[in-house]
């Protein structure tokens, strides 16, 4: 559990407490229960595998595409249903 602390304080990422929410475009993660390294584009940690490099993420829970949802201004907007 330290090393996720330690990469909390990563440069290129920051993370929040609400669950689930990614906005790459800021490269802001709001999820208390990951960590994202967004240097290195991967996150992997005991809950969730993440590959940004195929912009696909898979978790036991939840399947997200992010090439799939983007706002008016092209960015993606990733979401945990």
């Amino acid at each position: 559990m330290n090393l996720f602390k330690e990469l909390k304080n990563d440069l290129f990422s920051m993370v929040d407490d609400a669950p689930n929410i990614i906005h790459h475009s800021s490269a802001v993660v709001d999820d208390a229960l990951n960590i994202i390294d967004h240097s290195s584009a991967v996150v992997d940690d005991a809950l969730n595998i993440i590959d940004h490099s195929s912009a696909v993420v898979d978790d036991a829970p939840n399947i997200i595409d992010h090439g799939t949802v983007r706002d008016c201004s092209g960015t993606v907007q990733d979401f945990v249903y």
